[in-house]
């Protein structure tokens, strides 16, 4: 896993994949959590560049340890009484670490 200094603002570029979900379409959060901190990225905070999209982290507030990404995503499915389903999944980014 790759590490990086406390303070460094990172760029991720994300793809989010689930049967019947479009990430230009559908909505979804990306939760991130280091130690006890946990920040919520919405979607219309995701950077969208001619068809991919970046998740821009400033590290400055997160403690070391592991940097975690859990994503919520709704997907439109006639299946559930309220038309949505909840697809969630986690990654862990990378290492925080102070100089």
């Amino acid at each position: 896993m790759e590490s990086f200094y406390v303070g460094t603002d990172l760029k991720f570029k994300i793809t989010l994949t689930a049967t019947g979900f479009s990430q230009a379409d559908d909505d979804y959060t990306i939760h991130l959590t280091c130690g006890k901190e946990k920040r919520v990225i919405h979607k219309s905070d995701i950077l969208e560049d001619d068809g991919d999209y970046y998740l821009v982290i400033d590290t400055s507030t997160f403690p070391s340890g592991v940097l975690r990404m859990t994503v919520f995503a709704e997907v439109e499915d006639e299946s559930f009484d309220d038309v949505i389903r909840t697809e969630t999944a986690s990654i862990d980014l990378c290492q925080l670490k102070y100089t």
